[in-house]
């Protein structure tokens, strides 16, 4: 038998493909065929349904790329780009379908696709054969798989770039006129992206000569102030050759011998040049006396360097022509302090303090309504403000805590509307597990650069209210650590918080372990009020461990039952049976992973007597159980009583039997 040509076997999987998704899209280009890279592809255009279209959040045609390779390369995807550029306009730009026949071909594709900001629904050549019903499930479920949030790097395209896109437009048009601007704010609030999205309107739309210096570089912050000048006098001398005028700079290999030499070579390339001079600064800490990598030579280097650039910018000026500074970082203190070293600060206030602050309520839900419906999650407009407010709108924290909410809703049920109960769940939970994490290190960070403004934020969260006309307060607004809220100013949000107190206890660990004179702790039953404190704080936390286990464990174990026995009734009936008749009509509507949450303590301990025969071997002794159960009710630190060390000890004790059944059970 011959064996087929490569059109042939395109032409195959086309006709498949066009078979099985018979009613689910139209076809509106017929096949044809093109090579790239001597590879060949086949390409149609199809029209998705209503409900498709909805899905998708789409209203155009949709590229579908055919390719019968056996071993997908990364060449496929830049074929696919090429397709969508010469659309023009006419096909989605971030949504294509790809018909493959590598056995490997969905993972590869899913991720590639990701790296390039396209989502890409790989369908392999053994998925095409069955029916349209059960090809558009597996679709959908492949599609909504994808983590539309997880973005790890900097963003700057129109697809996912939310809520600053009219300002860095106003930047760029500034900067082309010569001005000096900044971006100041706390680690992953999206400095890098706005910078990165100035850069383009710069270099692409007003032809500016565009500079980049990433002070978090290596081969920049070891450099002196000598070297750093001659690198970028280099850097513009080479970027008016370039398409588009752009360089950035790296280590010097004509270091100047004089300062004013280097100076001089600066502002030399600049008058040779017609269009403005736009030298973006990012991670401008690391050039700083408070440098995490090189904080002597900086303390030293720092008023040489910006002196001289001051000088230049100012000459350049008075020349009429035009250079900008586009400076991004954490902190202008060091534009700020009236002596460097005992030396009169030559560039005090040079950099403006103006600061990124986070996205406003309303982008950061339409930041997650648009992203979420590629995950075939809903939210309405007050439950996804709901949760920009709780990660204090920082557009990476709200993107994490969406992909928490998208992991842990089942992907079988989507499309679906999530819940506000939902919602605030899993937000709970993310906050605890990741977010007070992530909030901790930025924070660690900002204070390590700006220590001085520790102490208010610690005040708030101890109950103080300071008053917006402090000078560090009022910083503090401006980074939104602080929000004002009818006057007031408090903490941000709810991960600040969170990540404000595990900054607490790291110090507190810190200092105890740094501690000299460490005494043996005392056997009396005495306690000091400070002790007591750390005591009722540890057991607290225990306890919410322990609830929080105690529920997962029993709501996995009635929906095992329910898979095995569905005579005994739903998850969520065998539940309900066991809240108090005054609180059911408020939560029967939840749904099992929602009602589990609103269960009170006792009422928990009775889902598990109800459920006995599910339990024993865990817990063995159901008298026992209900003992501790109610002494672990008996909370010492919120009820008006007296209680001892003895008392805590008891208290312990069931805790720990508590503890031990549940780590029998998920061990």
């Amino acid at each position: 038998m011959a064996r087929r040509s490569i059109q042939e076997e395109i032409a195959e999987l086309a006709q498949q493909f066009e078979q099985t998704s018979d009613g689910l899209v139209s076809v509106t280009k017929p096949l044809s065929t093109f090579e790239y890279e001597n590879g060949v592809y086949g390409v149609l255009f199809v029209k998705p349904n209503k409900r498709l279209s909805k899905i998708f959040s789409t209203d155009r045609e949709v590229l579908v790329l055919i390719t019968n390779f056996e071993d997908q390369q990364q060449r496929t995807i830049q074929a696919v780009k090429a397709q969508l550029s010469e659309a023009h306009g006419r096909l989605e730009g971030a949504l294509l379908i790809v018909v493959h026949a590598d056995p490997d071909g969905n993972r590869k594709l899913k991720n590639w696709g990701r790296e390039q900001g396209l989502a890409i629904l790989p369908i392999s050549a053994e998925d095409i054969v069955g029916n349209p019903v059960e090809f558009e499930r597996d679709l959908l479920q492949d599609f909504f798989s994808n983590d539309p949030f997880d973005v790890t790097g900097p963003v700057s395209d129109d697809a996912r770039f939310f809520g600053r896109r009219t300002e860095a437009l106003d930047i760029a048009r500034q900067l082309r006129g010569g001005q000096i601007r900044s971006s100041l704010g706390i680690r992953k609030i999206g400095k890098t992206s706005i910078l990165n999205r100035i850069l383009h309107e710069a270099r692409t739309h007003h032809d500016c000569v565009c500079i980049m210096v990433d002070c978090s570089k290596d081969d920049v912050w070891e450099q002196d102030a000598t070297e750093l000048l001659t690198s970028i006098s280099e850097s513009v001398s080479v970027a008016e050759q370039n398409t588009p005028r752009y360089v950035e700079i790296g280590r010097t290999r004509n270091k100047k011998a004089m300062l004013s030499d280097a100076r001089a070579s600066l502002k030399s390339a600049i008058e040779q040049l017609d269009a403005t001079v736009i030298i973006f600064f990012d991670e401008v800490d690391y050039i700083t006396p408070g440098s995490p990598t090189a904080k002597d030579t900086w303390a030293i280097n720092f008023n040489p360097f910006w002196r001289n650039l001051r000088a230049v910018v100012q000459e350049c000026a008075r020349l009429e022509k035009k250079v900008s500074l586009f400076v991004c970082g954490v902190s202008s203190k060091w534009f700020k302090e009236e002596s460097i070293n005992g030396v009169e600060n030559a560039v005090l206030s040079f950099i403006p303090d103006e600061y990124l602050s986070p996205l406003a309520p309303h982008a950061s839900a339409a930041m997650i309504r648009t992203a979420s419906k590629v995950a075939g999650l809903s939210f309405d407009d007050a439950t996804a403000e709901w949760i920009g407010n709780a990660c204090g709108n920082m557009p990476y924290w709200t993107r994490k805590a969406c992909s928490y909410i998208h992991r842990y809703i089942d992907i079988r049920e989507r499309p679906c509307n999530v819940p506000r109960e939902t919602v605030e769940r899993l937000v709970k939970d993310f906050v605890e597990v990741e977010g007070a994490a992530i909030a901790e290190v930025a924070l660690n960070h900002l204070f390590r650069v700006h220590p001085e403004i520790y102490a208010t934020a610690k005040s708030v969260l101890e109950g103080q209210v300071p008053h917006k006309s402090d000078p560090v307060a009022s910083t503090l607004l401006r980074y939104g650590i602080f929000q004002e809220i009818h006057g007031k100013l408090q903490l941000g949000s709810v991960m600040i918080e969170e990540g404000l107190k595990l900054y607490q206890q790291k110090i507190e660990i810190s200092s105890r372990s740094s501690g000299d004179d460490v005494q043996p702790a005392s056997p009396t039953l005495k306690l000091t009020l400070d002790e007591w404190a750390d005591e009722l704080a540890q057991i607290n936390a225990s306890r919410n461990k322990l609830e929080k286990k105690l529920r997962g464990l029993a709501l996995n174990f009635i929906k095992f039952s329910y898979l095995q026995d569905k005579t005994k009734g739903s998850p969520s009936e065998r539940i309900q049976k066991c809240v108090e008749k005054h609180r059911i009509e408020k939560i029967k509507h939840l749904p099992p992973d929602d009602l589990i949450e609103k269960l009170l303590w006792l009422e928990l301990i009775r889902l598990i007597e109800k459920e006995w025969n599910l339990f024993s071997p865990i817990f063995n002794d159901l008298r026992l159980l209900k003992e501790h159960a109610e002494l672990v009710n008996d909370r010492p630190d919120t009820h008006a009583k007296d209680a001892d060390g003895a008392d805590i000890a008891h208290y312990r004790r069931s805790l720990r039997w508590l503890e031990d059944a549940v780590q029998r059970a998920n061990s």
